[in-house]
């Protein structure tokens, strides 16, 4: 993951230079969201970001963007260099590609939904491996109705094992559920600590709101990350689905030398281990029966 980090920072970097300076445009950065923020890209990752500039956007800045874009998504002979997300750019989906630095802060100090303070929390700038202001993202503890919120995103994200697949990402205890119980309880607890690493993250909680079972919950995660990761390397697809009969399983079992069945009968463990961890550690579900 610090490889496939690395790599992606070094092409990012070289390629927003080059563009910048072709096109004469100002100086910008680039905000990495998500597991790219994180040091944490695997195999088939896509790449979070919102482009960043100190004075408002002109014409030969949008071109930049728009360039760059293209560069990273086109499809060459060995397939695009890699998929993108701008979902998270302030104003949502629909909102400008490129925002100064001012208008980002003055948004998630004012304007950002409390989900959307949760996922800044996995941000750094590209040139500077910095994070957004933290400040701006906890200036007040959760209040009931947002962790309603929270949780009510929580129910629509969970997928429920149908006894043929089980999925690592989005099952109850998966990583999807850790990584959010993390940066939630970051929010909640105001600590004047943060890193964009889950991992990093939680050990941080470890050491505080999260003393009890933290660090199991750590191991749990990295082991279903390790999975996830060897899944996708096996099938050679971007998936994060166990299915019990597919040929993926039977390499990624060989791999690990042991069976299918034991493999299953491991995640379902961690699985449910991590529900009774969060049960008690997620403040999406210590205040509320969700």
């Amino acid at each position: 993951m610090d490889a496939l980090t690395f790599t992606a920072d070094v092409i990012t970097s070289h390629l927003l230079a080059k563009l910048t300076k072709e096109f004469d445009a100002q100086p910008m950065d680039i905000l990495c969201l998500g597991k790219w923020a994180g040091y944490e890209i695997g195999l088939k990752s896509d790449l979070d970001f919102i482009f960043i500039c100190e004075s408002p956007p002109q014409d030969k800045d949008q071109k930049v963007a728009k360039r760059f874009i293209s560069r990273l998504t086109d499809p060459y002979r060995g397939g695009s260099l890699y998929e993108i997300d701008l979902r998270l750019r302030p104003s949502g989906k629909a909102g400008p590609i490129l925002t100064t630095r001012d208008q980002l802060n003055e948004y998630l100090a004012e304007k950002a939904e409390v989900w959307e303070r949760q996922a800044y929390i996995r941000s750094r700038f590209l040139k500077t491996s910095t994070s957004v202001d933290t400040k701006l993202l906890w200036r007040k503890p959760l209040d009931p109705s947002e962790i309603q919120k929270l949780a009510e995103i929580r129910k629509k994200l969970l997928k429920t094992n149908d006894g043929a697949k089980v999925d690592l990402k989005y099952a109850a205890g998966g990583l999807v559920d850790i990584e959010f119980a993390a940066q939630i309880a970051t929010l909640d607890s105001r600590s004047a600590r943060s890193s964009p690493n889950t991992g990093e993250l939680i050990q941080i909680l470890a050491a505080g709101p999260w003393q009890t079972n933290g660090p199991a919950l750590k191991r749990n995660y990295d082991r279903l990350r390790e999975l996830e990761q060897l899944l996708t390397l096996a099938g050679n697809i971007k998936s994060s689905e166990f299915r019990r009969e597919h040929e993926t399983v039977s390499r990624a079992a060989k791999f690990l030398k042991t069976t299918p069945s034991s493999l299953e009968e491991e995640i379902a463990e961690i699985l449910s281990q991590n529900v009774a961890i969060l049960k008690q550690l997620d403040p999406r579900q210590k205040s509320l029966s969700v």
